[in-house]
């Protein structure tokens, strides 16, 4: 009797897969077949569920994005922008996904970069948590200004401690973030 292949599986596999090998070798060397040998399916069934090797990429990606996303929107919506613990486990989640995140963050061949991409995530979550708890810029500014710098400051801050997380604990950057949030940027808004 076949086994039905189960679409939400095999596109798992098949991302964790690419992971694996983006832990092993960087993004352009890897092969579809590559992929697939890991995954331990078959070409054929790597098209059913994927057009290229970057469509798997912005898959992952955006697995990835969703899980930040859920953490951040925490930060953001909770209206306790001073939670420690949410920046934290936020930092920690990155250090656990570092080789993976800098990884997708070379790949320059899938439509919109994952940085990029993650940045964007930042803006639109900061943005609706502006408009969503009425806030408004001094002197009459426009909302889509702070969101921007706060996502390139957090793209900024994220891809410091990336690089440097061995040295410095998420406790660290989450009091950084605090710091920077109630006694800098944060004096911009009514």
């Amino acid at each position: 009797m076949k086994r039905k292949l189960d679409s939400e599986h095999t596109m798992a596999v098949l991302r964790n897969a690419l992971v694996e090998l983006l832990e092993e070798k960087p993004y352009e060397t890897l092969s579809i077949s590559e992929i697939t040998k890991k995954a331990g399916l078959n070409r054929t069934t790597f098209y059913l569920f994927y057009e290229s090797k970057d469509d798997l990429a912005s898959d992952v990606c955006d697995a990835f994005l969703k899980e930040y996303t859920e953490i951040m929107s925490e930060f953001l919506f909770s209206g306790n922008q001073d939670s420690k613990e949410i920046i934290v486990r936020a930092f920690e989640t990155h250090k656990k996904e570092r080789r993976v995140i800098q990884s997708l963050w070379e790949i320059k061949t899938i439509e919109a970069s994952p940085y990029q991409r993650m940045q964007n995530t930042l803006y639109q979550g900061m943005l609706d948590s502006l408009k969503k708890n009425k806030k408004k810029m001094k002197l009459g500014g426009d909302l889509a200004y702070y969101a921007e710098m706060f996502a390139v400051c957090a793209m900024t801050s994220i891809k410091w401690w990336i690089a440097h997380c061995d040295e410095y604990p998420a406790e660290y950057m989450a009091f950084c973030v605090i710091t920077c949030i109630q006694n800098g940027m944060i004096h911009l808004l009514e």
